[in-house]
């Protein structure tokens, strides 16, 4: 992961209650799920929170190659 982002706070919403957790996407990257006060765990084993940082580290590194 490229370094700067690895500390990019990311918040994660709970689909049962819209509480909102913040973890770093280093955190996100190496855990399947996160605990909320409403239910055992929000899954974070997903195509699309896969997809959605796969893009923004390839954006963040063709931003760095433009500088």
């Amino acid at each position: 992961m490229i370094s700067q982002l690895a500390n990019t706070a990311i918040r994660i919403p709970c689909s049962n209650c819209n509480c909102k957790t913040i973890k770093s996407m280093k955190w996100i990257k190496t855990h399947d799920a996160v605990a909320c006060k409403c239910e055992p765990n929000i899954s974070l084993n997903t195509e699309q929170l896969k997809s959605e940082i796969a893009r923004d580290e390839s954006s963040f590194a063709a931003l760095n190659l433009q500088v």
